[in-house]
């Protein structure tokens, strides 16, 4: 009865150790790509003919093999081109892919993926190897994890405590080896959008303009709908010709009259009203996209407005800012509005006077366009995901309170403190308190990958690292956390 018992603790313990390999294999594929100066990853999917199971698929043949590629570092992405039909790749990683799965954790401070995934990695990876080794009951070890450090909530305000640091980095070291060239400017802007002849006189800088945002056609156009005219000769011919002229430059009239220096539309602004902005000295820019008219709302205030028969003289239904001016960026022509903070809060003000205002003419104190050059399309939207990702996580921790500051080994290097400083606490034995060092071990994996990656010695530093950490002076090891984060990791 021993002999059988045995050997089912053997075969349940070989069924751990083989779990723990399939989710080793998917930790492979990211753990060079964790850190923002990881490695990329160049995935390749073929679709041809072949079915998954060898066979060839007649029903639906394919003339030629396609290839799509992707080069990405986002450990979301790559873990979803896995192609793995184990029952453990679904028990483990669907919680985190799902958005609709509310982990707790998970989108905190981006998405943290492969933080999770390398993490877990580690801590089965050297359970599993106690199972072989030294025999553990694996009962104990979930015993350990759920119920001796239930505690450990990194949610917990103690832990918010340990990982705050102070926001005090000066050093803010430009690297020009960046992948992507980028500028910061002062201003919202936007690529000119086609225009009829003429448009070369109109101005390219105008101070303090008055902007009017149209979704309509501002155009001649012959009366077709509703209309019956019955011509007997010229003469009647030509007045109908002068009348629709007059009726347009009726509607234009209504522009002049508010003094409206920037006219935008999202749809056509014709020849002939182009040419009658030029003799008033007033710019214009026809099809501009709806998502670029929904941000110039936003950033200027104002209404998108649907006629020019009856212009209201409320300033809240026009967008306003410091200057207007039409810049070049690789012989490319853009439109730019700028606008100071003593402008924006008078707008505010003025905007807040209204009961009837909107909440998206609040205009914010200080906008900016982030400019993103790059070789291809698809290192310019991998530039534009890590960005976002990026400002996310500053948003974050601006509304937490600007003193806590996560990544470049901070979060872990805390918990495995906190963890040593529990052990002392807690009655542990010996089993139980090797389970614990494994976890501590396996966070300290984590600083290493990430200082590796980033071309620094990973051990040296996790050496460092944790003699500050074990000062007695607090303030000094919340700073080396901060100088480790910034300056040698450098995540943000």
């Amino acid at each position: 009865m021993y002999n059988n018992n045995n050997n089912n603790y053997n075969v349940l313990n070989e069924r751990i150790v083989e779990n723990c390999k399939e989710l080793e294999l998917i930790a492979s594929y990211l753990i060079d790509s964790f850190g923002p100066y990881s490695g990329v990853k160049i995935i390749s999917r073929i679709s041809d003919d072949k079915q998954e199971d060898g066979s060839t698929n007649y029903d639906n043949p394919s003339l030629i093999s396609t290839l799509n590629s992707v080069v990405t570092k986002d450990s979301m992405t790559i873990v979803r081109s896995l192609n793995i039909d184990s029952p453990i790749y679904h028990i483990l990683l669907d919680p985190l892919l799902k958005h609709k799965q509310k982990v707790p954790f998970l989108f905190l401070h981006g998405n943290g993926v492969g933080q999770i995934i390398l993490l877990l990695n580690q801590i089965l990876k050297r359970c599993s190897s106690m199972l072989t080794t030294l025999n553990l009951d694996p009962q104990l070890i979930v015993n350990v994890l759920n119920v001796r450090i239930d505690n450990l909530d990194i949610n917990n305000y103690s832990i918010q405590s340990i990982i705050g640091t102070k926001n005090n980095c000066s050093n803010n070291n430009d690297d020009d080896g960046n992948t992507f060239v980028y500028r910061v400017i002062d201003g919202i802007l936007f690529k000119q959008t086609f225009s009829y002849a003429g448009s070369s006189s109109l101005p390219r800088f105008i101070s303090k303009p008055k902007i009017l945002l149209l979704d309509i056609n501002v155009e001649l156009k012959h009366q077709k709908e509703y209309a019956t005219l019955e011509i007997n000769s010229m003469n009647q011919y030509q007045q109908f010709i002068d009348l629709e002229r007059n009726l347009f430059l009726n509607q234009l009239d209504n522009i002049y009259k508010n003094n409206i220096n920037v006219v935008l539309s999202t749809k056509s602004i014709g020849d002939f009203a182009t040419q009658e902005f030029v003799k008033h000295g007033i710019q214009c820019s026809g099809r501009v996209d709806g998502q670029t008219m929904n941000r110039i709302k936003c950033a200027l205030g104002g209404e998108i407005q649907s006629t020019l028969l009856d212009l209201a003289e409320d300033i809240q239904f026009y967008g306003r800012c410091d200057t207007f001016k039409q810049i070049l960026i690789d012989n490319e022509k853009y439109q730019l509005f700028t606008m100071n903070s003593d402008n924006s809060s008078e707008n505010n003000n003025n905007s807040n006077k209204s009961n009837n205002s909107s909440n998206n003419n609040n205009n914010k104190s200080k906008f900016g366009t982030i400019l993103l050059s790059g070789s291809t399309s698809i290192f310019l939207e991998e530039a534009e995901i890590g960005l976002r990702d990026t400002i996310k996580v500053i948003d974050r921790i601006a509304k937490s309170g600007g003193n806590v500051v996560v990544g470049g080994g901070a979060m872990e290097m805390s918990l495995a403190c906190h963890l040593e400083s529990l052990k002392s606490e807690l009655d542990l034995s010996p089993k139980e308190s090797l389970v614990v060092d494994t976890i501590i071990d396996s966070l300290h994996s984590l600083i290493v990958t990430l200082s590796r990656n980033c071309g620094f010695n990973g051990s040296q530093l996790l050496s460092e690292l944790q003699s500050k950490y074990n000062n007695n002076d607090s303030s000094r090891s919340k700073e080396c956390v901060l100088i480790f984060t910034c300056d040698q990791s450098c995540l943000l």
